[in-house]
Parts: structure tokens; C-alpha cells; sequence
């Protein structure tokens, strides 16, 4: 009898705890660089300012000193104006532009043929007619950034009256009652 012999081949015997290491060391290597990638530390800091207190800004405006002022009258012929003074003051926080804006009570058909100026000046000795400025009918008139006033300074604004060489004689001898405003806006910075 002859013998044979066989030999059992266990290729996967020895395979498998191969694979299996090699497995479990690369779902180690994979599970490692995930846990590397997604790691990561957020540092932060707080300090705090105790006491800060924010102040809103102010505005106002004198004429002459008050809150209102007369301006007096005005007597205009034709060919000859008229130009008063008055100064405005800046009692707020902050700088302001001037605008100036006349308003007509009288119905008096004069008023059609009154005309106004605005005009900002050094002093008052410098307030006399024909100046620079807009010149318009004085029932609307309106003039606006003729002059900036710093908080706490004033400015010395000239108002001139004329009547249109023009105007009729019939108009004589009437008149036309007339609120000038003044409004200061904030200046931009």
C-alpha cells in the first residue's frame, strides 16, 4: 500500500488574522485622522467696561440773545433797501447750519413786490444793503446754508428788505407784517 499523503492547505487560516489586524489597523489609522480633523480648541476672552455713559448732543438757538427778537421796522422805497443785523447763537453741543425762511401775515398787495436777502456777515457794521446772497420775493423767501455757528459761538446774520423798482404808486404807504425763522440743522461730520 502506498501511502499518499496529503497536505491539508490552510491558506485561509493563516489569511484571515492578517486581514484582521490589517483591518483593525487601518479603521484605527481612518478613526484617527477623523478624530484629528474635527479637533480643534475655540479660545475666547471677556472684559467688561464698567461705567460708560453715552450722552446725546444739543441744539438751540438765540436771536439777539433770547428766544425771539423784534426786528423792528423796516421803511423801503424803491431803489433804496434796507439792512439790519441780528445776531444768532449757538447754545447747543454741536455745530449747526443756518436756514432762514420768511413767512408774509399782510394782505396788502405790497407784500407781491417786497424782496429779501440773507446774508451772513463779520459784525454788524457790515450789514448795509446789496450784499451777496440770494435775493427772492420775501412772502416764501427761504435761504439756506448761508452759514454754519459752532456749539456755544455765534454769527451775525444781515437781513436786507427792498421793494422792486417797479412797484406801483398806488401801493404806497402800505405795509406787510413778516416772521423771519430761523432754523438750525446738525451739521454733518
Amino acid at each position: 500500500m502506498t501511502r499518499t499523503c496529503r497536505r491539508a492547505s490552510h491558506p485561509r487560516t493563516r489569511r484571515t488574522p492578517l486581514l484582521i489586524a490589517t483591518g483593525v489597523v487601518a479603521g484605527a489609522v481612518a478613526l484617527g485622522l477623523a478624530a484629528a480633523g474635527t479637533t480643534m480648541a475655540a479660545l475666547s476672552a471677556t472684559q467688561t467696561a464698567p461705567g460708560a455713559t453715552i450722552t446725546a448732543g444739543s441744539l438751540g438757538l438765540t436771536v439777539n440773545g433770547s428766544a425771539s427778537a423784534a426786528l423792528g421796522a423796516y421803511s423801503v422805497v424803491p431803489g433804496t433797501p434796507q439792512a439790519r443785523a441780528f445776531t444768532v447763537t449757538n447754545t447747543g453741543t454741536t455745530a449747526a447750519d443756518l436756514a432762514t425762511t420768511i413767512a408774509v401775515s399782510s394782505t396788502d398787495p405790497i407784500k407781491d413786490n417786497m424782496r429779501a436777502r440773507v446774508t451772513a456777515v463779520a459784525d454788524t457794521g457790515a450789514c448795509v444793503p446789496n450784499l451777496s446772497g440770494a435775493q427772492g420775493a420775501l412772502h416764501g423767501y427761504s435761504s439756506s446754508g448761508y452759514a454754519t455757528v459752532a456749539a456755544g459761538q455765534s454769527v451775525v446774520v444781515c437781513l436786507e428788505l427792498a421793494l422792486h423798482d417797479a412797484t406801483p404808486i398806488a401801493q404806497a404807504g402800505q405795509s406787510a407784517s413778516f416772521t423771519a425763522t430761523v432754523t438750525a440743522t446738525q451739521r454733518d461730520r
